[in-house]
Protein backbone atom coordinates (compact mmCIF):
# COMPACT_ATOMS: atom_id res chain seq x y z
CA UNK A 1 0.00 0.00 0.00
CA UNK A 2 2.93 2.32 0.76
CA UNK A 3 4.43 2.12 -2.86
CA UNK A 4 1.52 2.34 -4.48
CA UNK A 5 0.48 5.56 -2.69
CA UNK A 6 4.08 6.99 -2.88
CA UNK A 7 4.04 5.87 -6.75
CA UNK A 8 1.13 7.85 -6.95
CA UNK A 9 2.45 10.51 -5.18
CA UNK A 10 5.86 10.79 -7.34
CA UNK A 11 3.47 11.01 -10.39
CA UNK A 12 0.89 13.64 -9.43
CA UNK A 13 3.84 15.95 -8.45
CA UNK A 14 2.81 15.72 -4.47
CA UNK A 15 5.70 15.31 -1.98
CA UNK A 16 5.88 12.09 -0.60
CA UNK A 17 7.45 11.59 3.08
CA UNK A 18 9.50 8.49 3.76
CA UNK A 19 9.89 7.69 7.06
CA UNK A 20 12.09 4.39 8.18
CA UNK A 21 14.05 4.64 4.89
CA UNK A 22 17.96 3.16 4.42
CA UNK A 23 16.96 0.20 7.01
CA UNK A 24 17.61 -3.72 5.93
CA UNK A 25 16.01 -6.66 6.22
CA UNK A 26 17.30 -9.18 3.51
CA UNK A 27 15.62 -11.85 4.91
CA UNK A 28 11.89 -9.93 3.33
CA UNK A 29 11.12 -8.65 0.28
CA UNK A 30 10.50 -5.15 2.12
CA UNK A 31 13.89 -4.45 1.51
CA UNK A 32 13.48 -3.42 -2.05
CA UNK A 33 9.97 -2.14 -1.50
CA UNK A 34 11.73 0.49 0.80
CA UNK A 35 14.64 1.33 -0.80
CA UNK A 36 11.96 1.83 -4.29
CA UNK A 37 9.92 3.93 -2.14
CA UNK A 38 12.84 6.03 -1.01
CA UNK A 39 13.61 6.80 -4.61
CA UNK A 40 9.98 7.35 -5.13
CA UNK A 41 10.13 10.13 -2.25
CA UNK A 42 10.75 14.01 -1.37
CA UNK A 43 11.40 14.18 2.07
CA UNK A 44 12.84 11.25 4.23
CA UNK A 45 12.85 10.64 7.98
CA UNK A 46 15.44 8.22 9.19
CA UNK A 47 15.41 5.97 12.57
CA UNK A 48 19.26 6.63 12.75
CA UNK A 49 22.67 8.65 11.06
CA UNK A 50 23.52 4.80 9.45
CA UNK A 51 20.24 4.79 7.67
CA UNK A 52 20.09 8.42 6.59
CA UNK A 53 24.03 8.04 5.25
CA UNK A 54 22.38 5.15 3.02
CA UNK A 55 19.35 6.77 1.56
CA UNK A 56 22.00 9.53 0.72
CA UNK A 57 23.87 7.27 -1.29
CA UNK A 58 20.92 5.99 -2.78
CA UNK A 59 21.09 9.73 -4.53
CA UNK A 60 18.86 11.77 -2.13
CA UNK A 61 19.91 15.59 -1.48
CA UNK A 62 21.53 15.38 2.14
CA UNK A 63 19.31 18.73 3.04
CA UNK A 64 15.97 16.36 2.46
CA UNK A 65 17.00 13.82 4.42
CA UNK A 66 16.77 13.98 8.57
CA UNK A 67 17.80 11.64 11.02
CA UNK A 68 14.90 12.16 13.81
CA UNK A 69 14.76 8.51 15.29
CA UNK A 70 12.43 5.68 15.50
CA UNK A 71 9.35 8.25 15.32
CA UNK A 72 7.37 4.93 16.52
CA UNK A 73 8.79 5.20 20.00
CA UNK A 74 7.51 8.80 20.74
CA UNK A 75 3.93 6.62 21.38
CA UNK A 76 5.31 5.17 24.45
CA UNK A 77 6.53 8.33 25.63
CA UNK A 78 2.57 9.85 25.75
CA UNK A 79 1.01 5.96 25.32
CA UNK A 80 -0.85 4.59 28.42
CA UNK A 81 -0.59 0.95 28.85
CA UNK A 82 -2.60 -1.57 30.47
CA UNK A 83 -1.52 -3.34 33.58
CA UNK A 84 -1.26 -7.17 34.00
CA UNK A 85 -5.36 -7.48 34.96
CA UNK A 86 -6.11 -5.13 32.66
CA UNK A 87 -4.78 -6.85 29.85
CA UNK A 88 -5.96 -9.93 31.61
CA UNK A 89 -9.57 -8.78 31.34
CA UNK A 90 -9.74 -7.62 27.65
CA UNK A 91 -8.40 -10.62 26.22
CA UNK A 92 -10.49 -12.73 27.99
CA UNK A 93 -8.35 -15.23 29.70
CA UNK A 94 -6.57 -15.22 33.06
CA UNK A 95 -3.04 -14.07 32.73
CA UNK A 96 -1.71 -16.87 35.79
CA UNK A 97 1.98 -16.94 35.11
CA UNK A 98 4.87 -15.59 33.65
CA UNK A 99 4.27 -15.22 29.58
CA UNK A 100 6.48 -15.23 26.50
CA UNK A 101 5.14 -12.92 23.59
CA UNK A 102 5.54 -14.46 19.89
CA UNK A 103 5.14 -13.58 16.70
CA UNK A 104 6.60 -14.70 13.55
CA UNK A 105 6.50 -13.71 9.63
CA UNK A 106 7.26 -15.85 6.78
CA UNK A 107 10.71 -14.81 5.72
CA UNK A 108 9.87 -14.30 1.71
CA UNK A 109 13.53 -14.13 0.31
CA UNK A 110 15.36 -16.69 2.33
CA UNK A 111 15.69 -20.69 1.80
CA UNK A 112 14.58 -20.84 5.51
CA UNK A 113 11.98 -23.48 5.63
CA UNK A 114 8.89 -21.41 7.57
CA UNK A 115 6.75 -23.97 9.04
CA UNK A 116 10.21 -25.54 10.42
CA UNK A 117 11.62 -22.45 12.00
CA UNK A 118 8.54 -22.16 13.62
CA UNK A 119 8.27 -25.48 14.54
CA UNK A 120 11.36 -25.24 16.05
CA UNK A 121 10.24 -22.25 18.06
CA UNK A 122 6.51 -24.14 19.13
CA UNK A 123 8.58 -27.32 20.16
CA UNK A 124 11.05 -25.27 22.21
CA UNK A 125 8.18 -23.11 24.21
CA UNK A 126 7.39 -26.79 25.45
CA UNK A 127 10.49 -26.68 27.41
CA UNK A 128 9.17 -23.97 29.75
CA UNK A 129 5.64 -25.33 30.99
CA UNK A 130 5.51 -22.80 33.52
CA UNK A 131 5.35 -19.89 30.95
CA UNK A 132 2.25 -18.93 29.18
CA UNK A 133 2.37 -18.39 25.59
CA UNK A 134 0.73 -15.53 24.22
CA UNK A 135 0.96 -15.75 19.75
CA UNK A 136 -0.21 -13.44 17.48
CA UNK A 137 -0.90 -14.53 13.68
CA UNK A 138 1.60 -13.62 11.00
CA UNK A 139 1.21 -10.60 8.20
CA UNK A 140 -0.28 -11.45 5.10
CA UNK A 141 2.93 -12.86 3.49
CA UNK A 142 3.08 -15.85 1.46
CA UNK A 143 3.53 -19.08 3.83
CA UNK A 144 1.47 -17.38 6.33
CA UNK A 145 -1.16 -19.34 6.05
CA UNK A 146 0.79 -22.43 7.14
CA UNK A 147 2.21 -20.72 10.00
CA UNK A 148 -1.83 -20.03 11.30
CA UNK A 149 -2.73 -23.48 10.76
CA UNK A 150 0.42 -24.19 12.95
CA UNK A 151 -0.56 -21.68 15.59
CA UNK A 152 -4.57 -22.33 16.15
CA UNK A 153 -3.52 -26.24 16.38
CA UNK A 154 -0.75 -25.48 19.18
CA UNK A 155 -3.19 -23.27 21.11
CA UNK A 156 -6.27 -25.76 21.00
CA UNK A 157 -3.86 -28.76 22.64
CA UNK A 158 -3.19 -26.52 25.29
CA UNK A 159 -5.97 -23.95 26.19
CA UNK A 160 -5.07 -22.74 29.52
CA UNK A 161 -1.59 -21.83 28.82
CA UNK A 162 -1.38 -20.88 25.27
CA UNK A 163 -3.41 -17.75 23.68
CA UNK A 164 -4.01 -17.13 19.92
CA UNK A 165 -4.93 -13.68 18.40
CA UNK A 166 -5.46 -12.92 14.73
CA UNK A 167 -3.93 -8.97 15.91
CA UNK A 168 -3.94 -7.29 19.46
CA UNK A 169 -4.30 -4.01 18.01
CA UNK A 170 -1.58 -1.35 19.56
CA UNK A 171 -2.26 -1.20 22.75
CA UNK A 172 -2.93 -4.21 23.94
CA UNK A 173 0.24 -5.08 21.75
CA UNK A 174 1.95 -2.56 23.29
CA UNK A 175 1.11 -3.59 26.74
CA UNK A 176 1.56 -7.04 25.95
CA UNK A 177 4.99 -6.51 25.07
CA UNK A 178 5.61 -4.21 28.44
CA UNK A 179 4.09 -7.28 30.91
CA UNK A 180 5.97 -10.19 29.32
CA UNK A 181 8.98 -11.92 30.16
CA UNK A 182 10.38 -11.79 26.52
CA UNK A 183 9.68 -11.67 23.11
CA UNK A 184 10.03 -14.06 20.61
CA UNK A 185 10.33 -14.09 16.93
CA UNK A 186 11.04 -12.00 14.08
CA UNK A 187 9.35 -9.11 13.98
CA UNK A 188 10.20 -5.69 13.41
CA UNK A 189 8.87 -4.82 16.86
CA UNK A 190 11.31 -6.95 18.42
CA UNK A 191 14.12 -5.30 17.03
CA UNK A 192 12.40 -1.33 17.38
CA UNK A 193 10.06 -1.00 20.24
CA UNK A 194 10.44 -3.67 22.58
CA UNK A 195 13.92 -2.87 24.18
CA UNK A 196 12.51 0.34 24.96
CA UNK A 197 10.54 -1.32 27.43
CA UNK A 198 13.83 -3.06 28.81
CA UNK A 199 12.36 -6.28 27.55
CA UNK A 200 14.50 -8.86 26.06
CA UNK A 201 13.59 -9.96 22.46
CA UNK A 202 14.91 -13.32 21.31
CA UNK A 203 14.91 -12.43 17.16
CA UNK A 204 14.44 -15.67 15.48
CA UNK A 205 15.93 -16.55 11.32
CA UNK A 206 17.29 -14.10 8.99
CA UNK A 207 13.70 -11.85 8.41
CA UNK A 208 15.10 -8.88 10.46
CA UNK A 209 18.94 -9.62 9.03
CA UNK A 210 20.68 -6.60 8.54
CA UNK A 211 18.59 -4.15 10.83
CA UNK A 212 20.27 -2.38 13.89
CA UNK A 213 19.72 -3.65 16.76
CA UNK A 214 20.42 -3.14 20.81
CA UNK A 215 21.93 -4.88 23.26
CA UNK A 216 18.77 -6.54 24.61
CA UNK A 217 18.47 -8.03 21.36
CA UNK A 218 19.39 -11.96 21.16
CA UNK A 219 19.63 -13.00 17.44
Amino acid sequence: EAFAAAQTGMILRIPVLHIHGGEITEGAYDDAIRHAITKLSYIHCTSTEEYRNRVIQLGEMPERVKNVGAIGLDYLKRGSFLSLHELSTSLGFSISKPYFLVTYHPVTLAKENAEESFRTILDSLDAFPDYQVIITYPNADDRGRGLISMIETYAQKQPSRVFAFSSLGQQRYLSAVKNSTVVIGNSSSGIIEVPAFKVPTVNIGLRQKGRLAGNSVIH
